[in-house]
């Protein structure tokens, strides 16, 4: 048994390398070249879907028509976009398991609810590892990051481990140090913090909650200077003074992706710059306007990403409740498409008393300069815009005034603004969450810490 493990461990890991190896390819094509490549890979998952997939089957033009395109961006203009609510109402009919694999070998994964409601989608486990895994080594390829040096985690995790060797995939290119994972819902953030002072790691990987709170505390802490060379972020949008925040704190490059249950990888940070570049081997992205035509570079939209690879469940233009934009192309030499930002999720809206729609969106808010918020979250009430937060140290008369201007210029809401702080102890597991969000009640002045928090508690996202 032992021997049959260490030859298939063997065979998974020769797997990843050619996939990782593809995939660099990918990374010094052309435009044309890629662009090649894309198409004939999508003309396939499409070419699937409408013979295979029953709902798809129903809603494709005709295998001729589709034949007869000519790049990707033509085809995905005839193919209906895909909205979460079909992908929840239509399960059994938007998947296909082949009768000769084995049933353990597909996997149901939910996405978090953090753009709506929960979606459910299936994979075929094996594949869909072993590209994330090809995929993660390209990322850390791209960036020039050496796998000798030292990792850390600091994630929501179901169990810690101290000085335990990398696994898989960063173990295929011979990371052999011992690595440390702790959970932020175990520890403070001034654990945390003097566990990363005794770690010393050169790449740490936390979400930007965290980040934020970990940088605010070492700037605060009168704590002797710590450098980290690369903090890798998952799970929350990544603001320009977040970037600032860490650099100054741990002399520290954040280095971002953007990801999902859905897809796995969706784009990651530019080795050179700050915005993200589409991964371009598994999904292809648009951004479309209301009318579902494409958006210039520059100009807002809806995502709408198609998986390349996930025959078992094939997400076509789905529609995944974000807000981006694309950028020019990028002097980087990495020709995958640039995502220039991304501007928030299409829940993020207010209905203004005229009945304009109005995206709410904290990037690049100033308010976020301010060295004395450790963390905060915003929630719209029926007749309230309450400002939650935790510092330090309080507001003087002008910062609350700063603050208080802002909010009402974002939200273009005539209503009154409350400040609300929390205690640190509150916070430890509001680890992802909204910059702000809303509850179709009445706030009342008179919620003590703990009402407050039982209040908020239904708005709070756990991925555990």
């Amino acid at each position: 048994m032992v021997e049959v493990d260490a030859v298939g461990a063997e065979n998974r890991r020769r797997f990843v390398l050619e996939l990782r190896d593809k995939f660099m390819g990918m990374a010094r094509m052309s435009s044309a070249d890629l662009d090649a490549v894309v198409f004939t890979e999508l003309m396939q998952v499409v070419s699937f879907a409408k013979t295979r997939i029953p709902w798809y089957t129903d809603v494709f033009p005709s295998q001729e028509f589709i034949q007869g395109l000519s790049s990707a961006s033509e085809l995905l203009l005839h193919l209906p976009i895909l909205s979460r609510e079909e992908v929840q109402n239509n399960f059994e009919a938007l998947y296909f398991k082949a009768p000769d694999f084995d049933e353990s070998d597909f996997v149901v994964q939910a996405t978090s609810g953090s753009t709506s409601k929960p979606v459910s989608v299936m994979k075929f486990g094996p594949l869909y590892s072993a590209e994330y895994d090809a995929l993660t080594l390209t990322e850390w390829h791209l960036n020039k990051r050496d796998v000798t040096k030292l990792v850390s985690s600091f994630r929501v995790i179901d169990k810690e481990a101290r000085n335990v060797p990398l696994g898989p995939p960063l173990s295929y290119l011979g990371a052999n140090r011992p690595s440390t994972a702790l959970s932020v819902l175990e520890h403070s953030i001034d654990e945390l913090l003097d566990e990363l002072h005794q770690l010393k790691p050169d790449y740490l990987y936390v979400n930007g909650v965290v980040a934020r709170q970990l940088a605010s505390a070492q700037i605060g802490s009168g704590r002797p200077p710590i450098s980290v060379e690369h903090i890798l972020t998952v799970s929350d949008r990544i603001d320009p003074q977040l970037r600032t925040l860490v650099q100054e704190a741990f002399n520290a490059r954040i280095v971002d992706r953007y990801s999902s249950e859905e897809f796995g990888y969706i784009a990651f940070q530019c080795p050179v710059h700050d915005h993200l570049h589409v991964s371009a081997p598994s999904v292809f992205i648009e951004v479309v306007d209301e009318q579902g035509l494409p958006c210039d570079i520059g100009v807002s939209g809806r995502v709408l990403v198609t998986s390349l690879h996930n025959f078992t469940m094939p997400l076509i233009r789905y529609e995944i409740g974000d807000i981006a934009q694309f950028g020019q192309p990028c002097d980087s030499g990495l020709n995958w498409p640039v995502l220039e930002r991304i501007v928030g999720r299409t829940r993020d809206g207010v209905r203004l008393p005229n009945g304009e729609f109005h995206l709410v969106t904290f990037f690049n808010s100033e308010m976020l300069k301010l060295r004395k918020i450790r963390d905060f979250q915003v929630v719209l009430f029926d007749d309230a815009i309450v400002f939650v937060y935790l510092t330090e140290k309080d507001f003087d008369e002008s910062e609350e005034s700063a603050i208080r201007n802002e909010l009402l210029s974002l939200f273009r809401l005539a209503l009154p603004v409350v400040f609300r702080t929390l205690p640190a102890h509150y916070w430890r597991n509001m680890w992802k969450r909204r910059e702000w969000d809303r509850l179709e009640s009445e706030f009342d002045p008179g919620w003590d810490e703990d009402e407050l928090m039982t209040v908020l508690t239904p708005l709070l996202i756990s991925l555990r």
